[in-house]
């Protein structure tokens, strides 16, 4: 397996995450969630393909997100696949550390121009994910692919304004209440194509959980402008 293919699997988990997490809206009810949401992730395929293992060996363990009310981070554990992004309002600086490189952004600052908002679908269908009815929604960004999301609007999971809403890095934010715990995404590279799914296994409440995902790992951080 090449490292092009092992990059863009990488780039691939960070847009789902990435996508997930800004679309959603900052709301006072029910109040913000304090703590963390654990994901595993799987992989699946149309018929047999010797490359599976591979691909599985690439990704990682687990995702976890977490916020205290106010502050938001997502870690990516695994042998192959590590990335840790906090983002601290107090600071108004995104960090970032994946695969031994360290880099810090500032927030974006508030723009006059709007971003192009992607196309929702609300979907006949839900599905129960640790004890939380999830309505469907599918989300396509323009010129992207189309995500699937199973959402509960029984969990505040809140974003900080400017990853979440205009402005955001990742795509224009703030249209859909709720938090989502299924989400699942067709990763196309040509010669081979696959869903890539994540999905909530565990949730802990309380703001003592959030202090591995909302602290920053310790190295020389670079700094990104723009």
């Amino acid at each position: 397996m090449n490292k092009f293919f092992k990059h863009a699997l990488q780039l691939s988990l960070v847009a789902v995450l990435a996508t997930s997490c800004s679309i959603f809206k900052s709301s006072s009810e029910p109040e913000p969630f304090k703590g963390t949401i654990s994901y595993s992730l799987d992989i699946e395929m149309d018929g047999e393909n010797a490359m599976l293992e591979q691909i599985k060996a690439m990704m990682p363990s687990e995702v976890v997100m977490g916020s205290d009310g106010m502050n938001f981070g997502f870690m990516m554990n695994g042998e192959m696949q590590n990335t840790h992004m906090v983002a601290n309002v107090e600071e108004r600086m995104m960090y970032i550390a994946s695969q031994g490189q360290y880099m810090k952004q500032p927030f974006p600052e508030e723009s006059d121009s709007a971003a192009a908002e992607p196309e929702i679908v609300a979907l006949d269908e839900t599905k129960e994910v640790l004890g939380f009815m999830c309505k469907g929604y599918t989300i396509t960004p323009e010129g992207g692919q189309a995500l699937t999301l199973f959402v509960t609007e029984e969990i505040n999971l809140t974003t900080p304004e400017s990853i979440s809403g205009g402005g955001s890095p990742f795509m224009a934010g703030g249209l859909i209440n709720g938090t989502p715990l299924y989400m699942k995404q067709t990763i196309d590279q040509g010669m081979i194509a696959f869903d890539l799914i994540f999905e909530a296994t565990n949730i802990v409440e309380g703001e003592e959980a959030t202090t591995e995902v909302l602290t920053p790992e310790e190295g020389e951080y670079e700094l990104m402008e723009g």
